[in-house]
């Protein structure tokens, strides 16, 4: 992990406090043996560079959810 947690100097990319916040903490809940934690941690981070990362394309899942309804 960077020094700072707030930047990626690898790709000069600032990178969320809280993704780097969920992505330490996912890390110690690994190292623990905390599998339910490391799943509910790893979807929410997921979730989050999801949204970041294209927030004007839809979730496929959830809009296959959405329609069947």
């Amino acid at each position: 992990m960077p020094a700072d947690p707030a930047s990626d100097v690898a790709h000069g990319q600032h990178v969320d406090p809280i993704e780097a916040a969920l992505a330490r903490a996912l890390e110690l809940a690994a190292t623990a043996n905390e599998w339910g934690v490391v799943s509910v941690l790893a979807a929410q981070l997921e979730a989050r560079r999801r949204a970041r990362q294209a927030p004007g394309i839809p979730d496929l899942d959830a809009e296959r959810a959405r329609r069947q309804k």
